[in-house]
């Protein structure tokens, strides 16, 4: 390293100190009381299966850079785990970073692009094409939870349909079936 080039690295090193110190003068000011988080034992286990994979890759478990996040959801996804279990490594993850109040590495554009890839889901058929398009600028994560929901209230349609018609058919009164619409909206 030349005399220039250890100059410069000590100059960023003094600016990392002060920036440094600016934060924690930021965080002594910070009148809040704020909880650590538990982390549960079945997050725990996951983060054991994701600091493995760290430690295969040379790579930080935390704090963890998004495209490392984004590189072992696929991982997993490639070795058979399915959408829900990715996810729930990603929230273990999530909760890793916070318990330590660091950045959300989760929450970026690389673990989003890797999730494109993992999930697929298409919006509800009875959706406007409005509504179908904006459905699609959703995190897969989010859409994932709506089509499951709207699948749900599609069956339990269905059943309502399906125990009218048989009302009918078995020649009980031609009243409506009275339904809460609670039970719909579940």
């Amino acid at each position: 390293m030349t005399l220039a080039e250890q100059l410069e690295a000590a100059k960023r090193q003094a600016e990392v100190r002060k920036l440094d110190a600016g934060d924690a003068r930021v965080a002594t000011e910070l009148k809040l009381d704020i909880p650590k988080p538990a982390l549960a034992k079945d997050v725990l286990e996951r983060l054991d299966i994701f600091g493995k994979w760290c430690a295969s890759k040379q790579a930080r478990k935390c704090p963890a850079k998004p495209k490392t996040v984004a590189a072992f959801a696929l991982a997993q996804h490639e070795l058979g785990a399915t959408a829900q279990v990715v996810l729930a490594m990603l929230a273990a993850i999530e909760a890793l970073h916070e318990y330590h109040g660091l950045s959300n590495p989760v929450r970026t554009i690389a673990v989003r692009a890797a999730l494109e890839t993992i999930i697929k889901v298409d919006p509800p058929r009875s959706w406007p094409r409005e509504d179908k398009v904006r459905f699609a600028q959703l995190d897969p994560d989010i859409r994932q939870v709506i089509a499951r929901r709207e699948a749900d209230r599609d069956r339990q349609l269905r059943r309502l349909q399906n125990e009218a018609a048989e009302r009918r058919h078995n020649g009980a009164d031609t009243k409506p079936v009275q339904t809460d619409d609670k039970e719909l909206r579940q």
